[in-house]
């Protein structure tokens, strides 16, 4: 219930106030301490003080997700604020799921709502002394998804103390909706940070070479060319018994000279 009820404050006010709070229980799993920034703060804690600037100067809670949840983007266009649709809340977002161990929307899936985004950029002034990772400016746009593993290559690089000039996209109409890892949300459970997913999917299969089919041309080209080869020795054979029984040897077929009585030669004994 608190994971429907996490962005709903949220969507009820796009003021920008002045003061921000954190708040935020979440664990992550020790192979995903890389996604603290320098103050020990998880991207869970670090995204609710972002999301708290549009949250009427209230602390956001960015609570923990059950199995088969996943947290998502506004619900609605007239529900969207400059907090939520900007690539940096939804990396951090991103990085709060995985490091539970959960699934994670496609960037197209969260800022489906949004007709204005920023692109990495948060489009606020920050917060006074906190720090956003560098990952949480890499580009998600070009893949259509947050990369945990270029975000972890980054992980040491300078942190953001400040808001930079941001670059916005208007979207005309919504971005087509696929998700990251195979999962449904139903519209009842549409205003929701976190809604139920199925965390059943089939990856595709690499195809295999065919060796049945393989062997089978081989065998075709090794049979021909040993036929061919019978062939032409068996009629090589035949032409020369041929010219053989035309043009018998002398010494086998043709009669020999034989010398006639009287003529002076040698007689027979």
């Amino acid at each position: 219930m608190l994971a429907r009820l996490s962005l709903l404050s949220l969507l009820l006010t796009t003021g920008l106030p002045a003061t921000y709070g954190q708040t935020s229980n979440v664990t992550c799993l020790p192979y995903y301490d890389w996604t603290s920034n320098s103050q020990k703060q998880t991207p869970c804690q670090v995204a609710s003080s972002l999301l708290s600037l549009c949250n009427g100067g209230k602390p956001f809670d960015v609570v923990p997700l059950s199995a088969g949840q996943h947290y998502q983007g506004p619900t609605t266009v007239s529900g969207s604020n400059p907090c939520m649709c900007n690539t940096v809340t939804y990396s951090l977002m991103a990085a709060c799921g995985l490091c539970q161990g959960r699934s994670v929307l496609r960037w197209s899936e969260w800022s489906t709502n949004c007709p204005i985004v920023s692109l990495r950029q948060f489009s606020q002034p920050l917060p006074s002394g906190l720090r956003v990772p560098a990952w949480a400016y890499l580009d998600v746009k070009e893949k259509d998804a947050f990369d945990q593993f270029l975000a972890k290559g980054n992980a040491n690089s300078t942190e953001s103390t400040s808001a930079l000039a941001p670059t916005t996209t208007s979207q005309t109409g919504p971005a087509t909706s696929t998700a990251l890892s195979d999962t449904t949300t139903s519209d009842s459970e549409a205003s929701a940070s976190a809604t139920a997913e199925s965390s059943e999917g089939e990856g595709a299969e690499t195809p295999k070479p065919d060796l049945k089919k393989a062997n089978r041309v081989g065998g075709a080209v090794v049979g021909s060319i040993l036929g061919v080869a019978l062939i032409f020795g068996v009629g090589t054979i035949a032409l020369k018994r041929r010219r053989r029984a035309r043009y018998p040897h002398p010494s086998e077929d043709q009669p020999q000279a034989v010398t006639k009585p009287g003529s002076g030669g040698a007689q027979p004994a």
